[in-house]
């Protein structure tokens, strides 16, 4: 008797940001993502087993400011906005198994889960942190990436989206600790595809590490919008 071991596979879009209605590119991606899980069944016998994950990320300042100026609390905003996406995605028959939302129970614990865990491993400490930083994006950027225009603003080079100084205590993740692993798994695997993308990560990693640490949660006096988490006073916003 000859037992056939079923083929499975993890497929993934980025979880879209909900601070406006979903685009052409939007489903443009999802699109792609559901040709490669379609290609996969038709490919493979017995059929394999597909995880087709897609969704939407629902916290930060941004999407407290675009709920404020629609008059909604946030989560109102973020119910109306993701539920455009997934009609949109079942309009267009793509065929995800999983749909996350970042303001599901389910996701909240698990990254209150992590935080815990990154703790007991001391690999994120409160520190002080200052820097430009783009709401937009939602991250803090370097010098080097941002200019003053005409009238004075300071902005991001590639976008032109507004950035601004932030002063504040926040969580900080000891990525420096990994730089050189991660550095040398990119290196070593190419593990990106196509071939050409592993030498822009690369790039990106130094940039990473021109910056330090990462700041991974913003207080809560500045940031209501976010997973709280326990014992202290700042969010997060995964």
């Amino acid at each position: 008797m000859t037992i056939s071991r079923v083929a499975s596979y993890f497929i993934s879009t980025p979880i879209y940001y909900v601070n406006s209605k979903p685009h052409i590119g939007h489903l443009y991606s999802s699109l792609l993502a559901d040709t490669i899980a379609r290609w996969q069944i038709v490919k493979h016998r017995p059929a394999p087993k597909i995880i087709f994950s897609t969704g939407t990320d629902e916290h930060g300042l941004k999407i407290e400011r675009a709920a404020t100026a629609t008059q909604l609390t946030p989560l109102e905003f973020c119910n109306q906005v993701s539920k455009t996406f997934r009609t949109m995605f079942d309009q267009s028959s793509i065929q995800y198994t999983d749909y996350i939302r970042t303001t599901d129970k389910k996701h909240c614990q698990a990254v209150q889960h992590v935080w815990q865990e990154l703790l007991k491993r001391n690999l994120i400490y409160k520190g002080s942190y200052q820097g430009w930083y783009s709401v937009q994006d939602e991250c803090f950027v370097s010098e080097d990436e941002i200019i003053k225009d005409q009238t004075g603003q300071t902005k991001l080079k590639e976008t032109d989206r507004p950035v601004e100084w932030t002063e504040e205590k926040n969580y900080m993740f000891k990525l420096s600790l990994f730089h050189e692993r991660i550095e040398q798994w990119i290196t070593d695997k190419k593990p990106l595809f196509p071939i050409k993308y592993n030498k822009l990560a690369l790039l990106q990693l130094n940039e990473l590490q021109k910056q330090g640490d990462i700041s991974i949660s913003r207080e809560a006096k500045r940031l209501s919008w976010g997973i709280q988490v326990r014992n202290i006073f700042h969010q997060l916003y995964n």
